[in-house]
């Protein structure tokens, strides 16, 4: 398992099965003026094997922007499904939401 190939597992996994989002997920931060919903994911954090190099662990964020909680809770939902999917199937860790002058905020963190 590597970094990239988790990386683009959790952007695949959110890509390909969260209509809502319709393809607005971006890593780290969003696109300017992009519409609501979307979704920003970030690697918090990752440990690697220094015998043959590859990834024990990791950690992703994963923020939903949305113009309603409702809307968010129900991304947010779709999402976790998705990640359960996975070949690398993360176990959801902690999440919490927040409120922004852009929406509402629900934040996901997902260890693999």
């Amino acid at each position: 398992m590597t970094l990239t190939a988790i990386t683009e597992a959790v952007y695949t996994a959110i890509k390909n099965n969260v209509t809502a989002l319709d393809n607005r997920v971006f890593p780290l931060v969003a696109t300017e003026g992009t519409s609501l919903p979307f979704a920003v994911f970030e690697r918090t954090g990752y440990n690697r094997n220094s015998k043959d190099g590859g990834i024990l662990a990791a950690t992703f964020d994963i923020r939903i922007v949305s113009s309603t909680y409702f809307q968010g809770l129900q991304i947010a939902d779709s999402i976790i499904e998705a990640m359960e999917h996975t070949a690398y199937r993360p176990t959801l860790t902690a999440s919490n939401e927040e409120y922004t002058n852009d929406g509402f905020l629900q934040i996901l963190t997902f260890s693999f």
